[in-house]
């Protein structure tokens, strides 16, 4: 695989998501009053509103006209005739951006801010939603080279 600018941009913006998180200070605790089955409905709700977005998608574009390209590290994320190349780079960031939050907390208070736990929890659902939908492609794909 070729080493192209787009991963190296890619990286460094998920890279500078993790390590701004890490170096603000953190805020005073505050009762913010979210819980783990909030923290879950997220996780739940961003496959499920992601899902339909792409599904109006093609509604709209017309199926023939939507092409599906799996993401990659070294496709461009800011070219949104393929909007799953940005959600790749977008579900990266807000994990890496969760994952320092999560642990910022742990390191200074030996605690779980749940508040913090929801960008871990959309950006893994978004990149759940996004595997899902590249398996639906590749099997597409194989039942289409069958029949062919």
């Amino acid at each position: 695989m070729k080493f192209q600018h787009w991963t190296l941009i890619r990286i460094t913006l998920i890279a500078y998501a993790f390590i701004s998180q890490i170096l603000t200070p953190s805020r005073p605790h505050t009762d913010t009053s979210v819980t783990w089955p909030e923290v879950g409905l997220v996780f739940v709700l961003i496959p499920v509103l992601f899902s339909l977005g792409i599904g109006l998608l093609i509604l709209i574009r017309g199926a023939k006209k939507f092409e599906y390209n799996p993401p990659a590290w070294n496709a461009n994320p800011l070219n949104f005739s393929h909007p799953e190349q940005f959600f790749h780079l977008a579900a990266w960031f807000m994990f890496a951006s969760g994952i320092a939050n999560v642990i910022q907390g742990v390191v200074q208070s030996a605690t779980i801010d749940l508040l913090a736990m929801l960008p871990v929890a959309a950006g893994t659902g978004m990149w759940g939603a996004l595997r899902g939908l590249t398996a639906i492609y590749h099997r597409q794909q194989e039942t289409s080279d069958e029949h062919a």
